[in-house]
């Protein structure tokens, strides 16, 4: 059976991505610039776990609740506008 998930497909997305550096193994510290959330230099992305279903910024992979994934840090003082992309965790290489 064929789900509305399964026709939904990665709208293509223009922005510059730039993993700086793996800070922990829960943070990286990411620049990030496009047309429409802005810049962001050394933005701290946390690890966590994908609530909703999505696409990652990097591969276009699709993103599934539950799957582990980096997304901007945010709290009740600080809401980037890229706040609800995500990074698969997979795809982030570790070297």
């Amino acid at each position: 059976m064929i789900s509305d998930w399964d026709c939904i497909t990665a709208k293509p997305f223009i922005a510059r991505i730039v993993i700086v550096e793996m800070r922990t193994s829960q943070t990286l510290s990411v620049d990030w610039s496009d047309p429409q959330s802005g810049h962001y230099i050394d933005q701290i992305w946390r690890k966590g776990v994908a609530r909703t279903p999505s696409f990652c910024t990097l591969t276009g992979t699709r993103i599934r609740p539950g799957d582990s994934v980096f997304q901007p840090r945010t709290d009740e003082m600080y809401v980037p506008a890229n706040r609800d992309y995500m990074l698969l965790a997979a795809a982030v290489r570790k070297d």
